[in-house]
């Protein structure tokens, strides 16, 4: 039952973040003018990036490298998208040095046994307290940043939005360094300060 809780949660987390604000079933089926009106409505869109021509995308090689330095095991990191938006469903990286993708996601278990999901986006690191969302009463998700922005990836038209939503779309919880040590200390009750 929490394999699934856990699955649905990061899913949602994976529209959040591709919108970088909650977005709505219909809001993705709607054109990407709509779409783009829909993200300036929800947040303050401080710039958007061609994903295909960022040169801060990491290689696969480069990712699990700056996982393990933060002291993520990087035993399986995956992605859903090739670079240009094509969907190719839940894949697992190889460490290829010339391959790179426009989103990874890995999981990571606390010391306290909590559930995050790690995303790096165009080279930023953001983290979702899968286990933290779950059972919070919050009406929106909340994300863990190293800045009071975050990025978001928008496959249909590959491209990145770095964006501060407003707080009734998403929380967006500032730390310094997103680390396995800095995430075993951020627990459930740490977040809200209890």
């Amino acid at each position: 039952m929490f394999h699934f809780k856990s699955r649905y949660c990061r899913g949602a987390i994976a529209v959040l973040l591709v919108a970088a604000i909650a977005l709505t079933g219909h809001a993705f089926a709607e054109s990407s003018k709509s779409k783009d009106s829909y993200y300036r409505e929800n947040a303050e869109v401080i710039k958007t990036v061609n994903a295909s021509k960022s040169t801060d995308v990491p290689t696969e090689e480069q990712v699990i490298a700056m996982l393990k330095a933060r002291g993520f095991s990087a035993d399986k990191v995956t992605y859903e998208y090739r670079m240009g938006g094509e969907y190719v469903g839940e894949k697992s990286i190889k460490g290829d040095s010339n391959k790179k993708r426009p989103m990874y996601m890995t999981d990571y278990y606390s010391a306290a046994g909590e559930l995050w999901t790690i995303f790096v986006i165009n080279g930023e690191i953001i983290a979702n307290p899968v286990s933290y969302n779950i059972q919070s009463t919050r009406p929106v998700q909340l994300l863990v940043s190293e800045k009071n922005e975050i990025t978001s990836y928008d496959h249909n038209t590959d491209t990145y939005y770095v964006t501060i939503p407003k707080s009734s779309a998403a929380v967006v919880k500032k730390i310094k360094k997103i680390t396995a040590a800095a995430l075993d200390k951020l627990t459930c009750e740490g977040i809200d300060g209890r």
